[in-house]
């Protein structure tokens, strides 16, 4: 009797773990289904659910929420160098570069947001959405974002970096960095690659 119900908890709790690991795989595949099912995001995609601006042939858009305290100070931090190395090389290509930054709390009033972006770099923009545009728009780009079971102003979301092109009316999604602080020649060697431009700069940042 004692060993039948001893068998039957190992039985239980095995149950039990193999449950858990089912649901965290499930959870995975969730979180990777935006980019292709293998972690792969796919790229070369027009971009539909925003306006961007139209004065600019490239932007490194970032989705945060000022008051962050992980990812977003850094990202803004490492694009700031990105943006200053950029500047510095600006005569000797036509292409124009911008940082776009998109708040991920929908309560926050978009001054705020605009200020803190704008403490990394001043040429820095945030793009104000209504819920639905906000809403279209990370599920276009597979943005993931959870609130915080202790304090409902903050999230736990994805860091990544996403360059777009402007190809004349249309912009593209054409390169993720997965990473939050992607290394400044990496994205400059990126945008050479796409650029039209022979005279972009080739030199060593």
């Amino acid at each position: 009797m004692i060993q039948s119900t001893v068998r039957k908890t190992i039985y239980a709790r095995i149950g039990g773990s193999l449950l858990l690991l089912l649901s965290m795989g499930w959870g995975f595949a969730i979180l990777l289904w935006p980019y292709g099912g293998q972690g792969r995001i796919a790229e070369n995609q027009p971009v539909s659910g925003f306006v961007f601006p139209s004065e600019t042939d490239y932007l490194l858009l970032v989705f945060g929420f000022p008051g962050c305290g992980d990812s977003c100070p850094i990202t803004l931090a490492s694009l700031s160098h990105t943006l200053q190395t950029y500047e510095r090389h600006s005569e000797s290509t036509a292409s124009q570069l911008k940082v776009g930054f998109v708040n991920l709390l929908p309560d926050l009033a978009p001054k705020l947001t605009t200020e803190y972006v704008k403490n990394f770099h001043p040429a820095f923009e945030h793009y104000p959405l209504t819920d639905h545009e906000r809403s279209a728009l990370l599920q276009e780009f597979g943005v993931y974002a959870t609130p915080s079971i202790q304090n409902e102003q903050q999230l736990y979301h994805s860091s990544f970096v996403y360059l777009l092109q402007r190809r004349e009316a249309q912009w593209f999604r054409v390169q993720t960095f997965l990473e939050p602080a992607p290394p400044t020649d990496k994205i400059l060697e990126v945008i050479r690659q796409f650029s039209i431009h022979d005279s972009f700069p080739k030199a060593q940042y």
